[in-house]
């Protein structure tokens, strides 16, 4: 007490150094909470995986992130990275592994080949066919049994080909985990095993939201997007396809989107996981709503209203100059009190401060509210 009070410092205290561990034979930093998994992927090794999903909670079911600890086969997945292990990720006992691993899973789909798989086809290689290129794996080796199939439903959006699920269960997780909806879980045991709703019925009759989460995780196309493999031509190749990158316009938040589009035509739109202010989270206006884009109803145009009632086209300079001249008039008849602006909670921060300014600054009132105060 006395030293505090006299002035003297005490010594600044010496931060711990970071863990590392050893990823074939180079150093790797680990960051808290890292599983080896993550620690190997950011040190450059290539570990495959068909369960996982950064978003969810380990869960170790397909077994190919197999990797060698200190010299024994665990799921790197599941096992929390720690200072000082020697990590192996390639050596020929885990490649025949992961093959014969990859091989068994194609087994399950009643096509297994790249050239027969739907998703691979429109899109480009979904995450199974891409592990299966890299690991090297046939199909033909294994012959299984597939426990799902196709589900009728009569929603607009989201369909359901259970042929071609793998058991991984990331739809069923990603439901429960990020959306909390349960509105899908897994059923049966073995070959009979599959994913089903409450009671086994239809997706608009369970608690489902319709984000379309269970889509953008799901590694095979099992989950599909029923509005946009509408609009693609049987012909239509992955190659074909463009995408756009942009922000959904349905309100404020800005969740990030990315357009698919081929042949100049809307075929829909995805999640863009990079975005900061969605993660790759989308409401069902988001995920399935942007073909208002090719509407009928849509104003292309401004609109006048002529004296028999009867609206006529007009070009924006128009449509502008009018509606400065009569906000000019109802303030100079009636003073800047006689207008009232009203904000809005679906539209963006910058948008209704312009409106604040316009209304303080220009129409000389300080009427202005917000719709979220009703």
């Amino acid at each position: 007490m006395l030293e505090q009070e006299s002035g003297s410092a005490k010594p600044a205290a010496t931060p711990p150094p970071t863990p590392t561990l050893e990823v074939d034979g180079k150093t790797a930093a680990i960051l808290p909470g890292d599983n080896i998994l993550q620690t190997a992927r950011r040190a450059g090794a290539y570990v495959p995986s068909l369960c996982y999903d950064e978003r969810l909670a380990s869960y170790g079911s397909c077994r190919l992130c197999l990797v060698k600890v200190n010299g024994r086969l665990v799921a790197s997945c599941t096992l929390k990275a720690e200072h000082g292990m020697r990590i192996e990720t390639a050596d020929d006992e885990i490649r025949t592994l992961r093959k014969g691993i990859a091989e068994m899973v194609l087994s399950l789909l009643p096509e297994p080949a790249i050239a027969d798989c739907p998703k691979c086809r429109h899109e480009g290689l979904c995450e199974l066919h891409q592990v299966a290129r890299e690991v090297g794996a046939g199909d033909g080796r294994f012959t299984g049994r597939a426990g799902g199939a196709f589900k009728e439903d009569v929603n607009p959006f989201l369909g359901r080909n259970y042929e071609r699920c793998i058991n991984c269960y990331r739809c069923v997780r990603i439901c429960d985990e990020i959306e909390g909806d349960n509105a899908i879980t897994a059923k049966g045991r073995g070959f009979g095993s599959t994913i089903a709703t409450w009671m086994d019925g239809a997706l608009e009759d369970s608690s489902c939201e319709f984000c379309g989460q269970c889509i953008h995780t799901c590694p095979t196309g099992a989950l599909f997007d029923k509005k946009m493999f509408a609009k693609k031509p049987a012909d239509l190749l992955a190659d074909e396809i463009q995408h756009v990158d942009t922000i959904c316009p349905y309100c404020g938040t800005g969740c990030g989107l990315t357009l698919e589009t081929a042949r100049g035509k809307l075929l829909g739109s995805l999640p863009r996981f990079t975005a900061p202010a969605s993660e790759g989270a989308l409401c069902v206006k988001g995920q399935w709503g942007v073909d208002f884009i090719e509407s009928k109803e849509r104003l292309t145009t401004p609109l006048i209203k002529k004296s028999d009632g009867t609206f006529r086209e007009a070009t924006w300079d128009e449509a502008l100059d009018l509606v400065a001249t009569k906000l000019t008039q109802v303030k100079n008849d009636h003073g800047g009190d006689a207008f009232a602006g009203w904000a809005s909670a679906r539209t963006t921060s910058e948008s209704n401060y312009l409106l604040m300014k316009f209304v303080r600054g220009v129409m000389g009132t300080n009427n202005i509210d917000n719709c979220q105060r009703t």
